[in-house]
């Protein structure tokens, strides 16, 4: 940090080296700008943050922060009743995979009968609920594209029990570069998290015009605009999925919806601004 000089430090994701920024910006007289990642962030027992040294600098770096950048008003909410942290919403941006290709429906009624899951062997992405899903649907096409340690026995258990699903395919940690193709191949994203930021893997599905089955909502714009299915449970994800599947007319409408939404909100131009507005302000305390 010292070699970078700069005049703002911006740090994202939540750990102790949240409270070491925010250490150093305050002995440089430096300007500390703090983007939260996820919503455990912003629970007050930080229950994923298992070592004590690890909560009392997030704390830290998390009350010195010049601004404080919330994914969501649910986290933007969360942040005040919890540490008393105002804070401002600037949603996360995507870049336009689709740019130029023409037109708004991305999942024709052709496409493959598959589907994509995305993201770590983490207890908290709950992959195990997606590999029920799958013994549930013979008929379908279940992708798995991510990884985990190997030394965990929770992800040993999955990728073994993973291997013995005949429609379940393991393509491991993919480069992000190659992850595109993925996308257009699937007919539905699904998320099986117990609890998320505002996931990235959701603004590339949208890009793509994909709808997303999920147990997880952001703010609630999966239901509110018709961007997928929310449910709570294995029952729920797969009869979502099959509402999904079995309706061409229901994936279009989704899939429109999908890319309209991408367009108005999570383009990297229309993130950009605001983000840029947040900045010029701290530039005008220097």
């Amino acid at each position: 940090m010292s070699k970078a000089d700069a005049d703002i430090y911006c740090q994202r994701t939540g750990d102790s080296i949240t409270g070491i920024v925010a250490a150093f910006c305050r002995r440089h007289r430096r300007k500390f700008v703090f983007s939260i990642a996820s919503e455990v962030g912003c629970v007050i027992s930080l229950p994923y943050y298992t070592a004590r040294h690890q909560r009392v600098s997030y704390r830290y770096g998390l009350r010195q922060a010049n601004i404080v950048i919330a994914q969501t008003v649910t986290q933007q909410k969360l942040l005040h009743e919890n540490f008393g942290i105002n804070s401002t919403v600037i949603p996360n941006c995507a870049p336009d995979y689709r740019r130029g290709e023409g037109g708004t429906d991305a999942v024709s009624s052709n496409r493959e009968k598959r589907l994509l899951w995305i993201g770590s062997f983490q207890p908290i992405k709950q992959l195990e609920l997606f590999l029920d899903i799958a013994e549930q649907l013979p008929d379908l096409q279940f992708d798995v594209v991510g990884n985990g340690n190997n030394e965990s026995e929770y992800v040993q258990r999955l990728r073994s029990r993973a291997k013995s699903i005949p429609n379940v395919h393991l393509h491991g940690a993919v480069p992000h570069a190659y992850v595109q193709p993925f996308y257009r191949r699937t007919a539905a994203l699904i998320c099986t998290s117990h609890a998320e930021g505002f996931p990235n893997i959701f603004l590339e599905a949208w890009c793509h015009g994909l709808p997303i089955v999920s147990t997880f909502d952001p703010d609630s714009v999966i239901a509110d605009h018709g961007l997928g299915i929310v449910a709570r449970d294995v029952s729920g994800l797969v009869a979502g999925i099959r509402k999904i599947m079995d309706s061409p007319e229901q994936r279009r409408i989704a899939s429109k919806c999908a890319r309209k939404y991408y367009l108005q909100n999570h383009t990297e131009e229309k993130v950009m601004e605001r983000l840029e507005s947040v900045v010029l302000e701290i530039v005008k305390s220097l």
